[in-house]
């Protein structure tokens, strides 16, 4: 244990290296130089990546920092076990200490008692906690992510450190984030506005899924927003993702993001979104023409956010607004204007984009899913944690829309097949709109009595049902969707070897108990 404010250890055996659990006393972790999180140096030219640093903890050749250990004396006594090790176990009642076996009602029974332990036995257990990550945070963060691709093949993490072996960037995808790439990564939203640690910048890769909700493919960190950054960022997004580029990217105008993009990206059509664009606009534009009632924020939403407007119709309506503004001159107006193919989709209708570009809400939702969870005061290993959770929720919500959308049909309007066909083909957010345009396209719906289905070249497979039916693999020939049984499988294997080695220690003093061990093992396998 790393204590809060004399940062002391519980010491073992000088030969011991692993740090104790509650159960069995602690040991002295041997001191090495871990790897921090930072800008050491300028990111640019002596970055060590993972494959070619040297070992799993990073005891290179070099300064690197870490934190010296100062030893005190706590609540403790002495124990020598039955190897000759001697431990130190915290000295208050019998009824406060740990025992194998303790089950609890519910979670705030079991704080509870850790609580009451704590402080009978000198510690704090969520300072000591703070402390230790504090020391070890980008450490204990890329042990995580290298325990994780061991157990699981087709999980991918790649990081960088500079010259002064302090981690500047991260990247990683599990296999399920990689499977829904595979099927609606053709539209890619890459969001750098996220401040989520004190260390370093989020930047998470989203998509639309076959519910046209917000899905999440691939994320990072980085510590610096600069070319070499981002040019890092992308071509490890390639290679998680097995080469295949998206057909449109949409962020926010960075000038070096956009370098880093035409550089990696060969194939990829690169894009502003709108909504970041738009949030600007109270700051830009003077507080007396964005009082609601000029009408100027009404105007200019109706132009932009227009979504059958053609080239020649928008420069009309923009160059009226402006001119009713007095805006004409205005610097940054006049340079939106300048770069109006790169944001206002009349110029890209080519471009499938799903949607992601066009509504405000579901920028906003995808906005408020990730400020859900972060925080720019938690730690690396906290935020993951975080993270972990989210993604979780996430997953679910898709899981419950399957369902609905399987087993929920939508009401039909009306008598006509081709609607019928809509409803169990198409999801229900997805029908919903496909009946919002047949009732408002009276043409459509004239010409739609002549059929009693969907035509099929009319179809787009990742808006229906059967979108996550198709089977994805990866470049090590890895079944993406059966990467979480392998997973659950290697858990449940290192779970037993656990118990076995338990049960063999808490026999080790008895021979009747090790022979009694033996025969039970023994009938196992032979059943």
């Amino acid at each position: 244990m790393v204590g809060c404010r004399e940062q002391w250890r519980w010491l073992g055996s000088e030969s011991d290296t692993s740090c104790g659990d509650a159960a069995s006393g602690g040991r002295v972790q041997r001191q090495r130089k871990e790897i921090e999180f930072g800008g050491g140096g300028d990111g640019g030219d002596e970055m060590i990546s993972n494959n070619e640093q040297c070992n799993g903890d990073f005891n290179a050749n070099g300064n690197v920092p870490f934190t010296p250990t100062v030893v005190v004396t706590p609540k403790v006594a002495p124990l020598l076990t039955p190897r000759g090790t001697k431990e130190w176990i915290p000295l208050c009642s019998n009824e406060l200490k740990l025992a194998l076996g303790m089950k609890f009602n519910n979670v705030d029974e079991d704080l509870a008692f850790y609580k009451a332990y704590a402080y009978a036995a000198g510690f704090n257990t969520r300072k000591d906690l703070k402390a230790y990550i504090q020391g070890s945070d980008a450490q204990m963060f890329v042990d995580n992510f290298t325990n994780k691709k061991l157990m699981w093949s087709a999980f991918f993490f790649d990081f960088e450190m500079d010259e002064d072996y302090c981690l500047c960037r991260a990247l990683w995808a599990d296999p399920p984030c990689k499977k829904s790439y595979a099927l609606f990564g053709d539209i890619v939203s890459f969001d750098t506005t996220y401040q989520t640690n004190r260390y370093n910048m989020f930047t998470p890769f989203t998509g639309v899924d076959h519910h046209k909700s917000c899905i999440t493919f691939i994320v990072g960190f980085i510590a610096k927003e600069d070319i070499v950054s981002f040019e890092w960022m992308f071509r490890s997004f390639l290679k998680a993702m097995g080469g295949n580029e998206p057909n449109c990217m949409i962020t926010d105008q960075d000038p070096a993001m956009k370098i880093a993009i035409k550089s990696v990206f060969k194939n990829t059509e690169h894009r502003f979104c709108m909504w970041h664009i738009m949030k600007k606009l109270p700051d830009k534009v003077e507080k007396s023409i964005m009082q609601e009632e000029t009408g100027f924020l009404n105007k200019i939403c109706d132009c932009v956010w227009h979504l059958e407007i053609e080239p020649a119709e928008f420069e009309e309506r923009w160059n009226k607004v402006m001119v009713e503004y007095h805006l004409k001159e205005h610097e940054w107006l006049g340079y939106l204007y300048n770069i109006r193919d790169k944001w206002i989709p009349a110029y890209f209708r080519d471009v499938f984009l799903g949607g992601i570009m066009r509504t405000t809400s579901r920028s906003e939702s995808e906005n408020n899913f990730f400020c859900s969870f972060i925080n720019p005061h938690v730690s690396l290993v906290e935020f993951y944690l975080r993270y972990e959770a989210t993604i979780d929720a996430q997953r679910h919500t898709q899981g419950q829309n399957d369902n609905d959308s399987k087993h929920k049909y939508p009401e039909c309007k009306t008598p006509l097949g081709i609607e019928k066909h809509a409803s169990h083909l198409y999801t229900n957010s997805v029908f919903y709109e496909f009946q919002y345009e047949k009732e408002n396209g009276l043409e459509v719906a004239k010409k739609a009595k002549g059929f009693k289905t969907i035509p099929e070249q009319y179809m787009l497979h990742r808006w229906t049902t059967m979108a996550l039916k198709k089977p994805i693999f990866d470049l090590g020939g890895n079944l993406l969707e059966q990467c979480a049984n392998l997973i659950d499988k290697k858990k449940l294997l290192n779970d037993l070897w656990s118990e076995i080695h338990t049960c063999v220690s808490l026999a080790e003093g008895k021979d009747e108990d090790i022979q009694d061990l033996v025969i039970n093992i023994q009938g196992i396998r032979k059943d």
